[in-house]
């Protein structure tokens, strides 16, 4: 496990950091650009908000003894917003500390591959452990940064930053390739173990792996095994505000609704999406009759029915799903597929 220390500190020096940074701002790279009110940026923070799912995500996924002891009690939220040097607002995801302890936890959500992020991590470090000398009689905190990656993607980026040969005579800085932050990378995990685990965070980083077309299948699966409260909270937020769930349902469906308010308990989670799938899928049809009330309405019938059909086909439903829903023989469909 990476950690960030005032050795790490002094090795970057602000000379050399600064350098970074006006590279940075000439490629135009701009990290208040970065959509942080997206879902899957409020989903992980408000998941790992919960100390609980901070605890059992340090513990099990970074795979470290260091923190085999702490309890939850011990761990407290210290999100803050950061002013670098260059005069920018900088916000870092996620920072926690350790009750009574000089120790920071810095996690950085990141959905996409980003070049910049060994610098930026080690922008964050520096930048939290100017803010917390101020306040802790100069002693400068032991960091723990974290990329918690979530992507298809295949992150190649390193997580190191290369210092050259003529940096380090330029600066005195130690020829070497130093990590600055630990990596979890989603597509390590298998969706057996994420769906076994009793977490909410396991739920959240299912639901970023699996593709759309296999939602369904998922939903089956998870619906074998017992969930938690908080796991079926946790789903029934994902299946409601996802943006993957949103391009196969791209209106908010009343079944969501219920099962938020308790109303639909024994409702399956599978079942609850294929009614809503359904249901959108009528409406689609009416939405065509209208559009094609002029040219007759069994016309617009056929045409708002092959419309919804080729959008299911679009977003990946399974031909048996769709055979049912639309209630079409497989030679329908081959034929929709083929126009």
């Amino acid at each position: 496990m990476v950690s960030f220390t005032i050795e790490n500190y002094m090795k970057y020096a602000p000379k050399f950091l600064e350098k970074w940074i006006l590279m940075e701002d000439k490629e135009e790279y701009n990290i208040s650009q970065k959509a942080t009110h997206q879902y899957q940026d409020k989903i992980f923070k408000e998941i790992l908000d919960n100390r609980k799912e901070l605890l059992y995500f340090i513990k099990y996924y970074l795979e470290n003894d260091k923190f085999k002891k702490v309890e939850e009690e011990e761990i407290e939220n210290c999100r803050q917003k950061f002013i670098t040097s260059n005069l920018k607002v900088k916000e870092a995801d996620m920072i926690y500390k350790i009750k009574d302890k000089n120790v920071y936890i810095l996690i950085e959500h990141q959905s996409k591959v980003d070049k910049n992020m060994p610098i930026r991590m080690v922008e964050y470090c520096l930048e939290l452990g100017k803010t917390v000398c101020k306040y802790n009689k100069g002693k400068f905190p032991t960091i723990y940064p974290i990329v918690l990656y979530t992507g298809n993607r295949k992150w190649n980026i390193p997580t190191t930053i290369e210092i050259s040969e003529q940096d380090s005579y330029d600066y005195g800085i130690q020829k070497s390739n130093y990590p600055v932050y630990s990596l979890i990378d989603i597509n390590n995990y298998s969706n057996e173990r994420l769906i076994k685990e009793n977490t909410e965070l396991s739920k959240a980083l299912l639901f970023e792996k699996v593709k759309s077309k296999d939602v369904i299948k998922m939903l089956e699966k998870l619906n074998q095994k017992v969930l938690t409260i908080e796991e079926r909270k946790c789903i029934t937020k994902i299946l409601k505000y996802s943006n993957k769930i949103r391009k196969i349902l791209p209106s908010n469906s009343e079944y969501f609704e219920k099962i938020m308010k308790g109303d639909a308990k024994d409702m399956r989670f599978e079942e609850t999406f294929l009614q809503a799938l359904e249901d959108n899928f009528k409406k689609g049809i009416k939405e065509g009759i209208k559009s094609g009330e002029k040219r007759g309405e069994k016309r617009g019938e056929k045409r708002g029915v092959s419309k919804m059909i080729k959008q299911m086909i679009k977003n990946h439903i399974s031909d048996e799903q769709i055979m049912k829903i639309a209630q079409i023989d497989e030679e329908k469909l081959k034929e929709l597929k083929m126009v």
